[in-house]
């Protein structure tokens, strides 16, 4: 009796180092996206959902490469810590202006950052809830873990 080997694809969808980072980018901003809303949603941070996002991440990436490995754990790691950075921005963005609303003050912070805005904005955030850095680690993490195991296809 014979055994079929499934052949990798080939072309367009060949499995390969950009690819991986296409598919981490994107479950980074999906991910991303979804710790902001319910973040916003509910004013609270759920440890679950750093970790969520970090398999998220390590998951997509080691997908599109279609291996696990140590180059994909630190691709994953790194889009990570980049998704917690964009995510946390806009998280801490948001309650800084509400912050400010509640006391009758005005901030004017941009969706779009200029490197020192975005130090500053993630900075007061850090500073406000040191709990920010335990749920950063934990996303970062998780997606170094995943992407080092690899998918199981």
């Amino acid at each position: 009796m014979e055994v079929a080997v499934a052949r990798p694809p080939t072309g367009a969808f060949a499995p390969s180092f950009f690819r991986a980072v296409l598919c981490g980018i994107g479950g980074a901003f999906v991910g991303a996206a979804t710790w902001y809303a319910l973040v916003i949603f509910t004013d609270r941070q759920f440890v679950y959902v750093a970790i969520g996002l970090g398999f998220f991440i390590g998951y997509s990436v080691s997908w599109g490469a279609a291996k696990g490995g140590v180059v994909w754990a630190v691709l994953s790691a790194a889009i990570a810590a980049l998704a917690v950075v964009g995510a946390y921005y806009f998280i801490n963005r948001h309650l800084i202006i509400i912050g400010g609303e509640e006391i009758g003050v005005a901030f004017d912070i941009p969706l779009v950052p200029t490197f020192d805005e975005l130090k500053t904005v993630l900075r007061i955030g850090f500073e406000e809830d040191g709990s920010q850095y335990f749920f950063s680690g934990l996303c970062i993490a998780a997606a170094a873990f995943v992407g080092f195991k690899g998918t199981r296809t």
